[in-house]
């Protein structure tokens, strides 16, 4: 399988063909629209774009390519859904794609022999002694070994090595499943040996890999399977198969650090508890859980590593919550305790109630900003405040932001005023400008809209914005992020438009913005455009409009307070504002007989 017969087949395939044996659809505009097979719905949301090959849900999210849809309609891997696609529209491609599904076979396969071996080992009277006395001394029951399917590797360089063998697995697909290492000299020995195993589930339950604990104090600790064929640990959660009824139930995630915290954290009764693997939650993982929970409290150890994963992995939950609109919140465990301590020291009411009082995540983020550096001097002071707005501006609640000004305002014993005279002024906003109301701001989101497509269909128009844009935000946060990840990513070399198109979807994790760039896609009003080049003049100076009429207003607001020197200076800053409006008004009002009609209406 390679790129090329990849996208020969995707080109080849008629995506409204294909999606039409499921869906009945109806041609709106360029688009065809009908009812989303994925969801029940009366009204149709579901649309497919023929030219560019796509199709997207608005009322589920679901979307992608003809390939993406075949898997998500009949639950087929990706070499299947080629496979049949091929066939169907006579690509010829090469044998290697049968011999990678059978490779996956194969080690699925060794997989699940290599978890009964482990099992068996760890009940085994003599081989699984010290094993199961280290179990009994971490308190974990006979109960917890079954539901976590707990296993032994045995001491001795070929146990599982010869095991498979026995079974016809051979030592090269023992290693391609992250089971055996090869020797240098020929021949393969055990990955693991002498270890506790936890076998590491996909959320339908199926062994990927496997980590593997000493019970004494050697090193390395911890061993985990290598990257394979079926299992990364980037897109893994440890004891999501075991948790996700629960996490469903009580609409609640706990997200834990490790093995053995996610398992004291079910027998104490905290059985919607899962855990990364690694130091840092990846969106891959964040996004896993999002099927399944609407909260998720962050649970890491209290040591500075385990502070740092928290603020990591809370980063990555916020950045991927923001779409989705899940609510996040921040475990402290006292005394430099894990979850699995803690819990065995003081018992699951304590644990409990640590769990009700939780921080939320913007202020576990403020205080983290803030920091405890010495704040005396007002350099320092601002450097605190220039770290804590970044975050204050991504709130969404305009409730939650007043309460996190007041605390910054209050422990670095400033006026609420100076910080909000700050958030104003300052780079990003991520909810829309009080100080600008009425038509002219419904024209400057309808611009950044333009100029996110002109961004993509017309390349001057990167330059353009990164010019006369410097410094001017767009007025909401889900546009500004998008502006930002298409003026850091140019398109390939040869690569096309509806290749970067598709790649900003595939590279996207944030759900609003996943949903804008298909909406983008989508949008039949750029049919009408002729003169791209007069459109992202428009567009640009409509935006720095907006940018000056805000400015105008605050200016405004401030002159009602200031005497003196400041007075004049701000009034020189208001005059100098109410010109610039003036310009751009004259500016925009030049290019609007050249423009489509209702164009930035």
């Amino acid at each position: 399988m390679n790129d090329s017969e990849i996208q020969q087949v995707r080109e080849k395939a008629d995506i409204l063909e294909v999606i039409g044996e499921y869906v009945v659809l109806r041609r709106s505009g360029r688009n065809h629209l009908g009812l989303c097979p994925f969801h029940g719905e009366k009204t149709p949301s579901f649309n497919v774009n023929p030219q560019r090959g796509i199709f997207r849900c608005f009322g589920c999210g679901a979307g992608g390519d003809v390939f993406a849809f075949l898997m998500k309609m009949n639950g087929q891997s990706f070499p299947e859904v080629l496979r049949s696609l091929a066939e169907r529209y006579g690509v010829r491609l090469e044998a290697r794609v049968e011999r990678d599904f059978d490779e996956r076979k194969v080690l699925r396969e060794a997989n699940e022999l290599a978890l009964e071996f482990y099992k068996e080992n760890l009940h085994h009277p003599e081989r699984g002694r010290a094993a199961r006395a280290y179990l009994k001394a971490r308190d974990i029951g006979e109960e917890a070994w079954e539901k976590f399917n707990l296993g032994f590797a045995p001491s001795g360089w070929s146990g599982l090595h010869d095991f498979l063998a026995s079974r016809k697995i051979s030592g090269e697909l023992q290693e391609a499943a992250g089971l055996a290492i090869s020797r240098p000299s020929g021949g393969h020995y055990d990955r693991f040996r002498e270890r506790l195993i936890f076998p590491i589930l996909s959320d339908m339950g199926h062994p990927l890999g496997f980590g593997g604990r000493v019970l004494g104090n050697e090193e390395p600790k911890y061993m985990n399977s290598p990257e394979t064929t079926l299992y990364q640990k980037g897109k893994i959660l440890y004891g999501l198969h075991q948790a996700k009824k629960v996490i469903k139930a009580k609409g609640r995630a706990l997200l834990t650090e490790g093995y053995l915290d996610v398992i004291s954290c079910h027998i104490h009764g905290f059985e919607e508890a899962v855990g990364v693997l690694g130091t840092a939650l990846t969106p891959i993982q964040a996004r896993s859980l999002l099927r399944y929970a609407q909260r998720v409290v962050v649970s890491y150890d209290s040591d500075r590593a385990g502070v740092m994963a928290a603020e990591r992995g809370s980063a990555t939950l916020e950045e991927v919550s923001r779409g989705v609109g899940i609510e996040v919140s921040i475990l402290r465990i006292p005394d430099g305790k894990d979850p699995d301590g803690f819990l065995r020291n003081h018992g699951k009411e304590r644990f409990g109630i640590l769990i009700d009082e939780a921080q939320s995540l913007s202020l576990f983020q403020v205080e983290a900003a803030i920091g405890t550096e010495e704040r005396e001097s007002p350099e320092a002071k601002a450097r605190a405040v220039e770290r804590a707005l970044a975050v204050i501006r991504r709130i969404p609640s305009p409730v939650e932001q007043d309460e996190r000004i007041r605390l910054l305002a209050e422990r670095l014993g400033i006026r609420e005023e100076s910080v909000r005279l700050e958030i104003r002024r300052n780079f990003r906003h991520n909810s829309k400008p009080s100080g600008f109301t009425g038509p002219v701001k419904d024209r400057a989101e309808r611009a950044e809209e333009g100029l996110l497509h002109l961004m993509v269909e017309h390349p001057p128009t990167r330059k353009l914005v990164a010019t006369r844009l410097a410094g001017i935000p767009f007025t909401e946060g889900t546009r500004q992020a998008l502006r930002e990840r298409i003026e850091a990513n140019e398109p390939g070399e040869g690569e096309s438009t509806k290749g970067y198109w598709e790649r900003l979807l595939e590279e996207t994790i944030e759900q609003e913005t996943h949903t804008l760039v298909s909406a983008l896609l989508f949008n039949e009003e750029p049919q009408g455009w002729t003169d791209f080049d007069q459109m992202g003049h428009a567009f640009i100076a409509t935006v720095e409009l907006r940018h000056w009429e805000e400015r105008k207003a605050e200016l405004g607001q401030a002159l009602k307070n200031a005497v003196g020197e400041e007075r004049t200076e701000l009034g020189r800053r208001f005059q100098q504002a109410a010109t610039r409006s003036l310009e751009l008004n004259g500016i925009i009002q030049g290019l609007s007989d050249c423009l489509p009609e209702d164009a930035l209406c």
